[in-house]
């Protein structure tokens, strides 16, 4: 997989990650043996970005032709 965009969340205790295989992925910095697929779009997804509030778990991810904003709750 190739990975497009990576981003920590302020509690510096999760990040995502998404790329050409049409996934965004969710790690622990705490136990990086693990990671959740918390979505899996029609198409690449190429940028991610959390709101950075302190107890942040709003991610908005953007497809590759752009036309979309995905907003995701993960609690």
């Amino acid at each position: 997989m190739e990975v497009f965009d990576i981003s920590f969340c302020s509690d510096g205790n999760n990040f995502v990650t998404v790329g050409n295989d049409c996934t965004a992925w969710l790690f622990d910095t705490r136990n990086l043996t693990e990671s959740s697929i918390i979505l899996d779009y029609e198409e690449p997804l190429v940028r991610a970005a959390w709101n950075h509030s302190l107890n942040s778990h709003i991610l908005a991810l953007t497809p590759m032709t752009g036309k979309d904003i995905v907003i995701l709750d993960i609690r």
